[in-house]
């Protein structure tokens, strides 16, 4: 009998314990939205004329959208480059764009990061922190100058919405 309460106590005091920490993670998963960015870097765009990528939340609770909601920032912690289609060996720039037209640096890029790829190449990034996008800003990515026209390099990012205001 004794061994049967002390395995019962081991058992509930186990449940306990993961059912705490179950629903401590989702209090900190409902602080976060996953969301996912797609974009492409074609041979033909500039910088300042580069398509912003489209950001779609895990949860869908809104559409698409090309830049961060007021109030937030986005984090981004996973890339993914896909260099198929390249004919050529190719270096993409990511930056975040500027898109609040009241400020005067709207349109100017800040730089996040730059990959060179081999032509037909794919590689995934992950990173232990994130990059961060501001409220009113968008990703752009663009190739070096030079290539051959009708190329791209698609991406595909990972990251999470918070409060502007919380730290990381």
């Amino acid at each position: 009998m004794k061994i049967f309460l002390c395995v019962a106590v081991v058992l509930a005091s186990l449940l306990g314990v993961q059912s705490f920490e179950a629903s401590k993670a989702k209090t900190v998963d409902l602080e976060k939205v996953i969301v996912r960015a797609h974009g492409f870097a074609r041979t033909k765009d500039r910088p300042e004329e580069s398509a912003l990528f489209q950001l779609t939340s895990e949860n869908r609770s809104s559409s698409a959208m090309t830049t961060v909601p007021k109030g937030k920032k986005l984090i981004v912690t996973d890339f993914l480059f896909d260099a198929r289609h390249m004919k050529e060996d190719v270096v993409i720039n990511l930056n975040q764009r500027i898109e609040d037209k009241t400020s005067p640096s709207y349109k100017k890029t800040q730089p996040l990061q730059q990959v060179a790829l081999k032509a037909g190449e794919s590689r995934e990034i992950s990173l232990c922190t994130g990059y961060v996008i501001h409220a009113g800003n968008g990703i752009v990515g663009w190739t070096n100058a030079g290539l051959m026209p009708d190329q791209g390099v698609q991406m595909n990012f990972t990251g999470y919405l918070i409060d502007e205001d919380k730290n990381l």
